[in-house]
């Protein structure tokens, strides 16, 4: 972390941890709102769909062209 008197842009102010941990719960908080406002509910039941024979296990044959 840079402090005061090293700071690489000259700033004589330094952003305080407590600032850089506020600004992150912040930006969490706004983030979970955003996911909430987007999920999607979807209602319905599982449905049991039968399957199509394997490749190669001599069930359904392609007609020749």
């Amino acid at each position: 972390m840079w402090g005061a008197s090293n700071a690489p842009n000259g700033r004589d102010q330094a952003t305080t941890d407590e600032q850089i941990d506020r600004a992150i719960a912040f930006i969490e908080e706004q983030l979970a709102k955003r996911e909430a406002a987007n999920a999607k509910v979807i209602e319905g039941e599982a449905e049991v769909v039968p399957s199509l024979p394997a490749p190669g296990s001599g069930g359904t044959k392609m007609p020749k062209a």
